[in-house]
């Protein structure tokens, strides 16, 4: 795939429930178009199968640790609709 149509900017801005203009349309799919050029460029990299050994690689991430931090009631606080202690949001799926 090296283009991105405006018939599948539309679908794809149906299925995450976004409404876009004509002119957006045509701006994502130009800028779609350039991304995926730019990660087609990454196929003609050549890369020293050598380049990468074990003993370079290691783990950045932390140990997960167990807090007890109750922050239910601030987070509540701070959202603009709740119900019985949840956040109420938008539907998602359908007009519910």
């Amino acid at each position: 795939m090296d283009k991105i149509d405006k018939t599948e900017v539309k679908h794809i801005a149906e299925l995450a429930s976004l409404s876009l203009t004509e002119k957006e349309v045509d701006r994502f799919s130009v800028d779609l178009t350039n991304i995926l050029k730019y990660i087609n460029q990454l196929d003609e990299v050549k890369v020293d199968s050598g380049a990468i050994d074990n003993e370079s690689l290691y783990n950045i991430w932390r140990e997960d640790e167990i807090t007890n931090i109750n922050m239910r009631d601030q987070l509540l606080q701070n959202t603009p609709d709740q119900k019985d202690g949840f956040i109420r949001v938008k539907a998602v799926f359908g007009d519910s």
